[in-house]
């Protein structure tokens, strides 16, 4: 095991907390230009003509149940091609009833959990949640509160450590929900939402 100097060890911390995620070559700079998203559509033809699609040589579900939550400022309509598909193989998968994903993460938690005791109760098993950005995140706190609820938890392009990175525009977007809070987006909502003054369950359980 290698030894380091107290001096060592906080250079180490700072280069690593700079950019804790460099080690992952899957994950992209948070300053990754916006403009790439413009390429969707070809990523959705590909997608199309894909046999894994279509249920093509994959091992088939059994019918367990599996609720999908959505990312930051998406919505269930972002999922259904996701619910589609996993139906078509064998599942019996729910939408999480978010219209929008952008009021304060505890109380959605809430919501979400109420929705997890539902499925649950009406399928009489395990409920899998498979999240997606910021939908993982709260996969991971729901699991916490109502672990003999869920099966597994699967999640796509999430952070899963205290140090959270998004791109700045998604940061500024998140501000700015915070100051025009209504009864339509971010409605519970608090200044102290997302910073070190906020003690709620979610943060907590980061």
């Amino acid at each position: 095991m290698a030894e380091y100097s107290q001096e060592q060890f906080e250079s180490k911390l700072a280069e690593e907390l700079h950019d804790a995620f460099d080690h992952d070559p899957s994950i992209e700079h948070t300053n990754t230009p916006l403009w790439r998203e413009v390429i969707w559509p070809g990523e959705w033809m590909r997608l199309l003509t894909s046999g894994v699609f279509y249920g093509i040589g994959i091992p088939r579900g059994e019918q367990q149940p599996v609720m999908l939550v959505p990312g930051f400022m998406s919505g269930d309509i972002t999922m259904l091609e996701m619910q589609r598909w996993l139906r078509r193989i064998g599942y019996d998968a729910y939408v999480s009833g978010i219209v929008w994903n952008t009021d304060c993460p505890d109380q959605t938690a809430r919501h979400l959990t109420a929705r997890l005791k539902s499925i649950h109760q009406k399928t009489g098993r395990k409920v899998s949640l498979v999240g997606h950005s910021l939908g993982g995140m709260l996969s991971k706190y729901i699991v916490q509160a109502e672990p003999t609820l869920i099966d597994r938890v699967i999640t796509l392009g999430s952070p899963f450590a205290s140090l959270v990175k998004a791109h700045p525009s998604v940061v500024g977007i998140w501000d700015k929900l915070k100051n025009a809070r209504s009864g339509l987006i971010g409605r519970n909502l608090k200044a102290s939402c997302a910073t070190g003054y906020c003690t709620c369950g979610f943060v907590n359980s980061m």
